[in-house]
């Protein structure tokens, strides 16, 4: 397989899920909203590699149907067979 690094400004509160898989703390309608992110980039051939440190404030991000907040850029490992 091929794959490609993509970066996406996301929330921060997404971060214990993209790192951890820990879906504990997020409400069913950010587990919805994650999920639906997820689906648009075929989570099925998608690893998360990294991820900024550092929050910042983001009014517009990668993450369709989330409102403004703070944000983490996180890095993905991509199946380039599948672009």
């Amino acid at each position: 397989m091929d794959f490609i690094e993509e970066q996406y400004k996301l929330p921060e509160f997404w971060a214990p899920v993209l790192i951890n898989n820990d879906y504990s703390g997020l409400t069913d309608t950010e587990q919805d909203e994650l999920d639906n992110f997820l689906a648009t980039i075929n989570f099925d051939d998608v690893w998360f590699t990294d991820d900024t440190e550092e929050s910042f404030y983001e009014r517009f991000h990668d993450a369709p149907g989330v409102l403004a907040c703070l944000c983490r850029t996180y890095t993905f490992a991509l199946n380039n067979n599948d672009k």
